[in-house]
């Protein structure tokens, strides 16, 4: 999981995802509410996903990550991510 911001890119872990968002973890400080764009890897294509997404928690290095401003292709693809992580529980 790859995290943009106007220091660069960060590497980051990716803990969970939901239609929503995502959680990660990054060794960085966001404040909550700051936009950020985020790309990361799914099951469901070979490509990776990049989309917009809004810091909405906090705790330490772990990040709550809501996604906004989704193109159709984008949430079809969240969506049939989940889907399958969902079946391999």
């Amino acid at each position: 999981m790859l995290g943009s911001e106007q220091r660069g890119t960060l590497r980051g872990r990716s803990l969970n995802i939901s239609e929503a968002g995502i959680a990660g973890v990054f060794v960085t400080v966001w404040d909550v509410g700051a936009p950020v764009r985020l790309e990361f890897s799914v099951p469901v294509t070979s490509n990776p996903v990049r989309v917009g997404a809004v810091v909405r928690s906090r705790s330490g290095h772990r990040y709550g990550f809501e996604f906004v401003d989704l193109t159709p292709e984008q949430r079809e693809i969240i969506n049939k991510t989940c889907r399958t992580l969902a079946l391999l529980e």
